[in-house]
C-alpha cells in the first residue's frame, strides 16, 4: 500500500498544476465574471434588494423567536398544557 503513495502524490500535484494552470489562463474571464457580480451588487436597486432581502430574513427570525419563546415560556405553554390535559381526562374518563 505505501508503494502507491508516491503515485497518489504525484497524480495529486499533476491536477493542482492543471487546475492552476486552468485559473491562471482563464484569469481574464474570472475578472470580469466577478466584476460583472460586484457591479450588479454596487446599484442602488442591487442594495435595495440586498438590504430587503435581509430585513425579511431578519424580521422572520425576530417573529419566530417570539412565537417560539410564546409557547416555550409564555401563555402559549400553559394553552397547550390546558389542552393536553383536557385530552387526558377525556381519555382516562372513557376506559
Amino acid at each position: 500500500m505505501s508503494e502507491d503513495m508516491p503515485r497518489l502524490r504525484i497524480q495529486i500535484e499533476g491536477i493542482r498544476k492543471t487546475v492552476m494552470y486552468q485559473i491562471l489562463e482563464d484569469r481574464e474571464a474570472i475578472q470580469e465574471a466577478v466584476g460583472d457580480v460586484v457591479d450588479e451588487y454596487i446599484t442602488a436597486d442591487g442594495i435595495k434588494k440586498v438590504i430587503v432581502t435581509e430585513v425579511q430574513r431578519q424580521v422572520r427570525a425576530a417573529l419566530e423567536d417570539s412565537i417560539r419563546h410564546f409557547f416555550l415560556y409564555g401563555s402559549g405553554r400553559d394553552d397547550i398544557d390546558e389542552l393536553v390535559n383536557n385530552v387526558f381526562r377525556a381519555i382516562t374518563k372513557e376506559e
